[in-house]
Parts: C-alpha cells; sequence; structure tokens
C-alpha cells in the first residue's frame, strides 16, 4: 500500500480523493444517494439492503483496521501499557479481539453453513455464490475464502 492508503504510487491527497464523483470522506452518503437516484427506479427493499450490507461491511472493515493499527504500533514499539492509544487495551477484561469483531460482524447469528435466509453478509455472500460462482467452479465459496483469510490474519495478528 501506498502512504496516501489509495494503493496507487500515484500521490493524491485524501482531499483530492473521490468516490462516485463526491469526495471519499462522504461515500458512504454517496451509496445511498446514488441508490435513491438510480435509473432503474428506487426499490425501498434493495436500498436498505444496500445500507445494511454496506454499515455491516463497514463495521468488519473497521475491525480488520483495528487489527492492522494493533500489529502496526506492536511491531514500531508504540504500545503504551498493552494497547494503541485510543483502543481498548489486551488486558482489559472488556477486550475483543479484532479479528473475532470482523467475524462476528461478517457471519451475525449465522448457524447453518449452506443456509442463504438472513440478513449477514455470510448469508448474502452465500446467495451470491449461488448465483454468480456456483456456474463455473461449484466448489468455491466465497465465505469458505473469507473465513480462511480471517483464520490467517489471526494467526498474524497472534505472531506480529
Amino acid at each position: 500500500r501506498s502512504d496516501n492508503g489509495n494503493g496507487n504510487e500515484i500521490h493524491v491527497s485524501r482531499d483530492g480523493m473521490e468516490f462516485l464523483d463526491k469526495p471519499i470522506d462522504s461515500y458512504g452518503d454517496s451509496i445511498v444517494i446514488a441508490e435513491f437516484n438510480k435509473r432503474s427506479g428506487y426499490n425501498p427493499v434493495l436500498t436498505a439492503e444496500t445500507i445494511r450490507a454496506t454499515n455491516v461491511w463497514m463495521g468488519t472493515a473497521n475491525a480488520l483496521y483495528e487489527g492492522v493499527a494493533l500489529c502496526k504500533a506492536e511491531s514500531n514499539g508504540e504500545l503504551v501499557d498493552g494497547t494503541v492509544p485510543g483502543f481498548v487495551s489486551i488486558d482489559d477484561p472488556n477486550y475483543v479481539d479484532p479479528i473475532d469483531k470482523a467475524a462476528a460482524m461478517w457471519i451475525g447469528t449465522h448457524e447453518n453453513k449452506t443456509s442463504m435466509e438472513g440478513e449477514s453478509l455470510y448469508a448474502w455472500a452465500n446467495r451470491m455464490d449461488t448465483i454468480y460462482f456456483h456456474i463455473d467452479d461449484p466448489s468455491f465459496s466465497a465465505n469458505d475464502e473469507i473465513l480462511g483469510g480471517l483464520k490467517e490474519l489471526k494467526s498474524d495478528l497472534a505472531t506480529c
């Protein structure tokens, strides 16, 4: 990753970054407004699902960011009393591993590996697997890939 966080070597300041032709810091609002204004018409069920998916995804991404910040702070010797300033201390009884948070946000209350019911990202990924991926590769599972990645991240976080 580049220092500016956009993954490119071309320097674009945060103030210059855009998403759907709006400032990057209001990308969530851009998604919602685009849903309301799309040419195919407003669909309240799809709009609600889009908003939920965006919020849950951002919770998942935030938890992953917390894990990266914790690992980076530890490797740079920046931990203060076992924690990154601004985060709950690892020794605090209320501490929750950030990768566990990300997994909880992804899975929700899902108990059946093959179920497509519910509003969790896990259920949505199962539905998308059925629609898009199982046609070309029936053995592919987005959830298996994501959960495998989360397990790998958890292991990496334990050793960083």
